[in-house]
């Protein structure tokens, strides 16, 4: 620009730089802090949304631990008082703890279920009532300890608990003349498990939280 005095030129170039940093805002250090603003706002967005999800996977987690120890005790109560008599499972329970116990079992005969504190009750009765005693008896042979023990057994571990009733125990067929039971003995046990009746909603409840539990 001829004519412009030195201090003209001066201004020129503040302006043009002044023009030139205005453009450069314009168009690239503002959109890019605009854009950065709304990353860092979307990036605050997803931090709040990981720390409610991650909330709520460890509130789930919670409910599935506890929904499976709710389970593992129904299954266990179901196990001790069944909703039917379930006397084939009761059986091989029996064998199980005999043979453990070095106790063989020689017989194992199933009365008429009852209802407990109703004597006589007719069988329309034992039909309808939600608990029932289911009669059992049980002969095995063995030493005198193992056949307590296996007593104890019956008893106290389960899973199916008993209530024994009554008991005999005599010398069996390899006692020795004295009539000692400390090598062979001849055990009658009288005892009463029981079972409980539930409704088939429940039945259908309870099964549809045995079978997620196992799942």
């Amino acid at each position: 620009m001829p004519g412009l005095t030195s201090r003209g030129w001066v201004i020129v170039g503040v302006v043009v730089s002044v023009v030139v940093l205005a453009a450069t805002w314009l168009l690239l250090i503002g959109p890019a802090r605009s854009e950065t603003a709304t990353l860092r706002d979307s990036t605050s967005d997803v931090e709040t949304q990981n720390s409610v999800l991650t909330a709520q996977n460890a509130a789930l987690e919670a409910q599935a631990s506890e929904r499976s120890a709710l389970g593992r005790r129904l299954a266990a109560t179901l196990a001790g008082l069944p909703p039917n008599a379930r006397i084939p499972v009761f059986s091989r329970q029996v064998a199980g703890q005999a043979e453990r116990r070095g106790v063989e079992l020689t017989g194992l005969s199933v009365g008429t279920p009852t209802v407990p504190g109703v004597d006589g009750a007719a069988d329309a009765t034992a039909a309808s009532a939600p608990l029932l005693a289911i009669p059992v008896t049980l002969t095995a042979t063995g030493s005198a300890q193992a056949q307590l023990l296996f007593l104890s057994d019956l008893q106290q571990i389960g899973p199916r608990l008993a209530l024994v009733t009554s008991t005999a125990l005599a010398p069996g067929q390899g006692a020795t003349d004295s009539g000692s039971i400390e090598d062979s003995s001849s055990l009658t046990v009288q005892l009463s498990v029981f079972s409980h009746r539930l409704p088939q909603a429940t039945r259908d409840q309870v099964a549809s939280l045995l079978e997620d539990v196992e799942r």
